[in-house]
């Protein structure tokens, strides 16, 4: 799977909080990138696509997943922020020219669009 990482991903600026594995955080930092549709496509049908709420930051998910901590993960779950990508928002996705982040934590990916905020947008 190739990966455009012409542009460092949203949360680079942020730093691992408390018991986070710092080196597991620089590699999925490292690893992370806009990904097209296309791309997303196969995984989908795959059933290996995870969406990240833009709520969550997606380093901070994928160290959590690499973890297993469930801690962590279960209230996102609970909350509908985080799981297995579901075919109304795939088809949505499909239609339009989303900007989603990508990053693999074997043998899942997980996926996160970022929604571009209007007033920033009119800046």
């Amino acid at each position: 799977m190739t990966m455009n990482s012409n542009e460092p991903h949203p949360s680079a600026a942020q730093q691992p909080i408390g018991d986070l594995s710092e080196d597991r955080w620089a590699l999925f930092l490292s690893q992370t990138a806009q990904i097209s549709w296309a791309e997303v496509a196969p995984l989908f049908a795959r059933g290996q696509v995870i969406q990240v709420s833009d709520s969550i930051d997606l380093i901070a998910a994928a160290v959590a997943v690499a973890e297993d901590d469930k801690t962590q993960v279960a209230p996102w779950m609970a909350q509908h922020q985080f799981g297995l990508l579901d075919v109304s928002t795939a088809k949505r996705w499909a239609q339009g020219e989303p900007n989603l982040w990508a990053v693999v934590v074997n043998p899942w990916v997980l996926v996160q669009q970022q929604v571009l905020d209007a007033h920033a947008l009119n800046r």
